[in-house]
Order: C-alpha cells, then sequence, then structure tokens
C-alpha cells in the first residue's frame, strides 16, 4: 500500500496516480516540469467523508512531490471536497 494511500477514499487512488507520476521522474526532470507548468503553486487537498478528512499536498512550485498531510506553510490554492460527492469508482 502507498503511504499516500488513505483507507475509504476513493479520491486517495488518484493521489496515488500522481504521486507515482512524480515519483517516476528525476530531480532534472521535475525541475523541467515545474519551470514548464504554468501552475507553479502548492495544492492542498481536503477530502471529507462520513466525519473523517484525509488531506494531501502537490507542490508544483519548489519540489515536484506528492505528499500526505497539511502543506508546510499556506498552500497557494486549497481544494475542499467532500467524499459524498466526490466518491468515484476507478
Amino acid at each position: 500500500m502507498s503511504d499516500l494511500q488513505e483507507p475509504g477514499f476513493a479520491a486517495s487512488d488518484i493521489i496515488v496516480g500522481l504521486g507515482n507520476v512524480f515519483g517516476g521522474l528525476s530531480e532534472a526532470q521535475k525541475k523541467a516540469q515545474i519551470k514548464k507548468a504554468s501552475t507553479n503553486g502548492v495544492f492542498e487537498l481536503r477530502v471529507s467523508k462520513d466525519g473523517k478528512e484525509a488531506v494531501w499536498t502537490v507542490d508544483l512550485k519548489k519540489e515536484g512531490t506528492v505528499k500526505k498531510g497539511p502543506a508546510v506553510g499556506k498552500p497557494d490554492v486549497t481544494i475542499i471536497l467532500s467524499g459524498k460527492w466526490y466518491d468515484i469508482e476507478l
């Protein structure tokens, strides 16, 4: 099981996939993607379901990483989703 996986949250499957993409890149490739991307931001995703919350951070500003947990410092964008509306099947 990936350390990005959060049991009971279908959204974590997408996050794990994104983490696998970034995890497969070299540091030079990550820097090139960050430079090429016009996003240039840190995104914090908060998904709630059945009274629980899962949080992930996608750093497309400095590191090119996906991590479980809140952003260090203030994120550029916070996305808040309810699992009730975001429970998808992959």
